[in-house]
């Protein structure tokens, strides 16, 4: 996807008749058959519906292009109500088992953030716990039909949250007790802090928890960075509808900083903020954007471009994982073997996990060859491409592993 179709789409999401200026058909240029294209691959079809709606008559798309998007929307709507019929049984057993929950998000940003719930499509339910929880938890959602996804996680396997399914919301759970990755990436110094300022809201009907609206700015970036930056406009757009809703003033923005800082994602805060200032919320305030955490000059500059490269790029099937550019883009020999060790090498209790399989079972020697095998088959392909085509996208990989590596501070 192109900068410019980015720039359209998120001019036609921020329209607003309250306070936009009448703006000339000429001015705009619609291509709404190429909009609707990169709106569906971008997840935002029923968010684009409910703005063309908003626009001059000039502007309307075509009667063709409207009703496409008038059904996207009316499946949107069908599906939320099946998923939050589901999570209020979720949040319901929970609350039974007096297991505090904090809802994460698309769920919450659907019911609270967003003008629409459907407006927001949604993968999956995200769920925040208490780890001592965890055991209560698996009883309360084995009651009302959920299935774990895998066998129940062991302390020790790195995974930050476990998947159940449930059959009549058609969507999986993922049921965390942290917000990080066991990854050292990011550090979440006092996780009590967030349930302290927790808000308390009505999700489904059932009362719950949810982020404050800082820390949800600062998780939502943290989820973007754990992608690499390469994910669907509807991740930005979750940034952009936080601005809108909240209105954050100076010193909620302090309070991003401060988050970010505690969680040593200032960076990835700073440079994501920056973007979305720039694509479409100039009212953002320069003090999130302090030029002390950018550098100066040209590096500054080609940091920004490589971020914003990245969210172009977007999640898309060929795009390679974080962890195997960054195997490709490295030149030094000791950092490609950390990053192989740390992907082939698993724990025990990791490799059981990601095979489903019980940690003392003697599979686990089987799997330990079966492992490299398997992300061969996954990636072997998509690394002889990069071979095939070695100028254009090296290139590619070493301005992500430049970013990467600045974000994480390793200047």
């Amino acid at each position: 996807m192109i900068e410019a179709d980015y720039l359209q789409l998120f001019r036609l999401l921020r329209y607003s008749p309250a306070n936009a200026i009448m703006p000339e058909q000429d001015d705009w240029s619609l291509d709404w058959p190429r909009l609707l294209q990169q709106a569906a691959i971008q997840e935002i079809l029923p968010l684009l519906y409910g703005q063309a709606r908003l626009l001059p008559s000039p502007l309307h798309p075509p009667a063709e292009i409207l009703q496409r998007l008038r059904t996207t929307y009316l499946h949107s709507v069908a599906r939320h109500a099946r998923i939050f019929h589901g999570l209020a049984l979720v949040l319901a057993a929970l609350r039974d088992a007096e297991i505090p929950v904090i809802v994460l998000k698309g769920a919450h940003l659907a019911s609270l953030v967003y003008r629409e719930p459907a407006y927001r499509m949604m993968v999956d339910v995200d769920l925040l716990i208490r780890s001592e929880h965890l055991g209560p938890a698996r009883e309360a959602l084995f009651r009302i039909g959920c299935q774990q996804h895998s066998l129940p996680l062991e302390e020790e396997s790195g995974w930050h949250h476990e998947h159940y399914d449930f059959p009549l919301m058609r969507v999986g759970i993922e049921m965390h007790w942290t917000l990080n990755r066991h990854d050292g990436r990011v550090s979440l110094l006092d996780l009590d802090d967030v349930w302290d300022r927790a808000h308390p809201a009505t999700i489904a009907g059932v009362e719950t928890l949810v982020l404050a609206p800082e820390d949800l700015y600062v998780y939502l970036c943290q989820h973007i960075y754990f992608h690499g930056l390469r994910v669907r406009l509807r991740h930005l757009l979750d940034l952009a509808e936080c601005v809108r809703k909240y209105q954050y003033d100076d010193q909620a923005w302090a309070n991003i900083r401060q988050r970010a800082a505690d969680w040593r994602i200032e960076r990835v805060v700073a440079i994501l903020t920056h973007i979305v200032r720039e694509w479409c919320c100039p009212q953002i305030p320069s003090i999130i954007l302090d030029s002390s955490v950018f550098p100066e000059g040209e590096r500054g500059t080609a940091l920004i471009a490589y971020a914003k490269q990245a969210v172009l790029q977007g999640d898309i099937p060929d795009n390679l994982p974080v962890h195997l550019a960054r195997l490709l883009g490295h030149r030094r020999l000791h950092e490609k073997i950390a990053i192989l060790r740390g992907k082939l090498f698993l724990s025990k209790a990791a490799l059981a996990h990601r095979y489903n399989c019980p940690s003392s079972s003697p599979r686990l020697f089987l799997l330990y060859i079966m492992h490299p095998l398997q992300l061969f088959s996954i990636y072997g392909l998509r690394v002889f491409r990069i071979f095939r085509h070695p100028r254009t996208l090296t290139a590619d990989l070493a301005h992500q592993t430049a970013l990467l590596d600045w974000l994480e501070g390793f200047d």
